[in-house]
């Protein structure tokens, strides 16, 4: 009987109970500020863009499935070191946040038309974008936009100078092979006088 008892018990317990409508919290998509392409996978990327919106410079780099890169300048294929290319994408991967700040004013910090803009895709059709506005009176870190993230993301400059190097200041195109221009021998001349 005593089993019967808790048997009914239970019974009557989930019958009275009542379901109430759970709510299910909306969550805004969260960031690590400190490696904000930490899941870019560096095989995977097929194509990495460069825009300098300031000085019109766009800098396409992409591959193919057999790997072979090309660098596209101002619509123009141009002769690069293939290795630098990796180092790019490598550069890319490593950026380093500091911290993000919530902020309606992109003005101020230069991300209302920011100078660079700097995307990978891969193979998968996954997108990573950074948007750099200004660099805070230190020079210890720019404004950036990270993807679709509504916060602004203080990208550490060391982080990001040799890459912006790469572009701006040594693009890693390699030079032109030029051939000596034949010099008159010196005998030759002199003998014809």
């Amino acid at each position: 009987t005593n089993a019967a008892t808790l048997r009914n018990s239970i019974i009557n317990i989930a019958t009275d109970v009542r379901l109430l409508p759970t709510e299910v919290p909306t969550t805004a998509p969260t960031l690590n500020s400190a490696t904000p392409f930490a899941e870019l996978v560096l095989n995977n990327i097929n194509t990495f863009t460069f825009n300098d919106t300031v000085n019109d410079g766009l800098i396409e780099i992409s591959r193919n499935q057999e790997n072979d890169w090309r660098y596209i300048q101002a619509g123009e294929q141009l002769p690069v070191q293939q290795e630098s290319l990796q180092v790019i994408l490598n550069n890319f991967s490593l950026i380093r946040g500091i911290d993000q700040v919530a902020t309606d004013d992109l003005v101020s910090l230069g991300l209302d038309a920011p100078q660079y803009i700097l995307t990978a895709q891969d193979f998968d059709g996954r997108t990573f974008n950074l948007q750099l506005g200004d660099q805070d009176p230190t020079g210890s870190f720019y404004y950036s936009l990270v993807d679709e993230f509504p916060e602004v993301v203080l990208i550490d400059s060391d982080s990001i100078a040799s890459l912006l190097n790469l572009f701006v200041e040594q693009p890693p195109l390699l030079e032109p092979e030029t051939t000596p221009e034949a010099t008159p021998d010196p005998e030759a001349t002199e003998s014809s006088d």
